[in-house]
């Protein structure tokens, strides 16, 4: 009867487990589905779709500057209110700078006459 070493498998076992966790670390990693069926959003899902950090999230909701739903020491949002703070803080880039442009360049004219 031959003798089977069970660290003979062990390397190519490590090398599969190597493999699938570089597929999920590495950017192949597919984010779950989303199982909240009635759109509320934890605080991390919150500071994920805003790319913004968690603390900065409780600053927003300490300014009051976004709207939450608390339960207990939990705090929700819907996604709806977080996408409408993203709209409310849209620019015109066009406008802004032509504004200060034309502004400036009116006083400077001004100044100097």
């Amino acid at each position: 009867m031959a003798n089977i070493n069970p660290f003979d498998s062990l390397e190519s076992r490590l090398s599969n487990i190597e493999k699938l966790l570089l597929d999920i670390y590495g950017g192949a990693h597919i984010k779950p589905p989303d199982n909240n069926p009635n759109g509320l959003l934890t605080v991390d899902q919150a500071a994920d779709l805003l790319h913004l950090s968690v603390p900065t999230i409780y600053g927003l909701i300490h300014r009051r500057e976004i709207s939450s739903l608390k339960r207990g020491r939990r705090v929700y949002f819907k996604k709806e209110d977080l996408l409408q703070y993203l709209e409310a803080g849209r620019r015109n880039a066009q406008d802004s700078l032509g504004h200060k442009r034309v502004s400036n360049i009116n006083t400077y004219k001004k100044g100097k006459s």
